[in-house]
């Protein structure tokens, strides 16, 4: 509740109207809260200064906050159950392809070309909301095809995009994901606490040794995606000592930074003259650095600004190596590809994956014919130096 002991006054030119206490009243600037409704008592033609509605919205925000704290603060002092008195997670399904993907049309085309995995949303980054009707659809097209559906969550979020992931993940009680993917421990703590899903431990949560490994296991982490700035012999090390089913990103152009600061926004878009004119949809933009290399730019439906590396990551001519090295499904990160390269990509890995482990030369020259040019193989052979 907000009060004021300001007494309404006779209207001399501009009584007060229910669109004027609207106006004042929702803008919540950069609390977490939003106006669903308003109910207006208005008698008779009165005088109110906006100074004072504008005191009664802070006084009201105030005591929102003090109920959370108060919330939370009685969660904290709550005891820790111990991890086996915690809902007990479903396994996931396996999958030995999983694909990242933001779109629908990503999604099929992923699935058509033969992906038993789909991860679903979290970032886009063609700049628009991933609707939770978006959600489910995948989720509809991934039960008819048979494939494991696992929903993502973005790499930041802020305090004031919380409620619109709360919101999505009670969304999805209606079309339960096979995991829920979570790239930071705020987000883990959250997913934990508001649904009893499988949790995946995503790359960018930096699963880089056996003891980061148990910690994610006894959290109640189920699956976790390792670092990659591992090598290929760490990989094969850690995963005879690994307490979870372990994913490694195979295929695709990897994030090099996340950014609050939006280059073609500030450049092109006019921001800090007003509202951003949004050059990011219209047109694709890249940053070039000394070697005249282009670093390709996403910017998502949170005005955060992706920094993607300028080869594309492939270890396609050694698909065939992960599974015989304990990594039970590879990742392929397919949200800066189109939709008729994710189907190419698809249906390479699946018949590389058949090769044998030291395939023939026709088979190998085949294999870079699928891949291109611009590629890396990352650190998988020569780790971070």
């Amino acid at each position: 509740e907000g009060r004021t002991d300001f007494i309404g006054e006779p209207a001399r030119k501009r009584p007060l109207s229910e669109e004027i206490i609207r106006k004042q009243v929702s803008r919540l600037g950069t609390s977490v809260y939003e106006m669903k409704s308003l109910h207006c008592d208005i008698a008779g033609e009165v005088m109110v200064p906006m100074s004072e509605i504008n005191e009664a919205r802070r006084k009201a925000v105030e005591a929102l906050d003090a109920l959370r704290l108060k919330e939370i603060e009685a969660c904290e002092h709550r005891p820790e159950p111990k991890f086996t008195d915690r809902i007990a997670r479903p396994t996931p399904k396996k999958a030995h392809f999983l694909v990242a993907v933001d779109t629908l049309g990503k999604a099929e085309a992923a699935l058509s070309a033969g992906a038993d995995g789909i991860l679903f949303g979290g970032e886009s980054y063609e700049h628009r909301v991933i609707a939770p009707e978006e959600y489910e659809r995948a989720w509809q097209m991934a039960r008819e095809a048979g494939a494991r559906i696992d929903f993502n969550t973005p790499r930041i979020v802020h305090d004031g995009q919380q409620k619109h992931v709360e919101r999505l993940l009670a969304a999805f009680a209606a079309f339960p994901p096979d995991a829920v993917h979570v790239h930071n421990i705020a987000m883990l703590a959250l997913v934990r606490r508001l649904t009893d899903f499988a949790i995946h431990a995503d790359y960018s949560l930096i699963s880089y040794n056996k003891q980061t490994l148990a910690f994610l296991k006894d959290y109640g982490v189920a699956g976790a995606t390792l670092s990659p700035e591992l090598t290929a012999k760490e990989i094969r090390q850690l995963a005879k000592e690994s307490p979870l089913p372990l994913t490694c990103i195979v295929h695709g152009r990897l994030e090099l930074m996340v950014s609050n600061y939006c280059v073609t926004g500030s450049f092109l878009g006019g921001c800090g003259e007003g509202p951003c004119t949004q050059p990011c949809t219209r047109g694709h933009f890249a940053l070039k650095d000394r070697k005249d290399a282009l670093f390709p730019l996403a910017m998502d439906q949170f005005c955060h600004m992706h920094v993607l590396n300028s080869k594309v990551l492939s270890m396609m001519p050694h698909a065939m190596k992960f599974r015989a090295a304990g990594i039970e499904t590879m990742q392929i990160e397919a949200k800066a590809m189109g939709e008729k390269e994710i189907a190419a990509i698809v249906k390479a890995y699946r018949k590389a994956m058949a090769f044998p482990e030291e395939p023939a030369e026709a088979q190998l020259s085949w294999i870079h014919e699928q891949e291109g040019k611009d590629i890396t193989r990352g650190h998988y052979f020569r780790g971070v130096l």
